[in-house]
């Protein structure tokens, strides 16, 4: 068993008899409020979280659209929510059960990136998966020696981006009659 101050991981048998670690994330106020118990398979990237299988995956700027369109502004045209630089963009998925969940788009300039367009479908919101999303994509920028993550925030969303320690600029702006503010963070 390894300790360290936020993590416990456990090398253990699953339930089928699968060799597995069983990481026990405890939270400073991040992720839950008490703790939250991953699985790690042979994949680092798929987990379990609630007997739900979660598989984080790069995706395809087609995938990520009909979500985006959905999510951000149905009442738009699909090429409202479709980037120039989509093609040369890193999309991610989070996948629950093998159904697409929650994505994000990564914009990488340098050593800065920006995300944007993060979604979570209707139906998986408010289960903790955009927030694994993001804590991964952050983990995944740290480790590939990122220094600045930035985004262009909703306003009444902003509140979500500061518990992953992203601040607010002085620069707000408005686009289709919605307040966004310019929030970034150093990796």
């Amino acid at each position: 068993m390894y300790i360290d101050s936020n993590l416990v991981s456990i090398n253990t048998k699953s339930s089928l008899g699968a060799q597995c670690n069983v990481f026990i994330f405890f939270s400073i106020g991040l992720i839950f409020s008490n703790f939250v118990v991953l699985t790690y398979f042979q994949n680092p990237r798929m987990k379990t979280m609630n007997d739900i299988v979660l598989e984080l995956k790069e995706i395809t700027t087609s995938q990520v659209l009909p979500i985006r369109h959905k999510v951000m502004w149905p009442n738009k045209p699909l090429t409202y929510v479709q980037l120039p630089n989509d093609e040369t963009a890193k999309h991610y998925g989070l996948f629950a059960n093998n159904e697409l969940a929650s994505i994000i788009s990564l914009f990488r300039k340098n050593n800065e990136v920006q995300f944007r367009k993060f979604a979570t479908l209707l139906e998986f919101q408010g289960m903790g998966y955009g927030t694994t999303l993001l804590h991964e994509i952050i983990s995944i920028l740290q480790k590939e020696g990122v220094n600045i993550l930035w985004c262009n925030a909703r306003v009444e969303k902003s509140k979500f981006y500061e518990r992953f320690h992203l601040k607010s600029t002085h620069k707000k702006f408005m686009k289709g009659g919605i307040e966004y503010v310019i929030m970034k963070k150093t990796l």
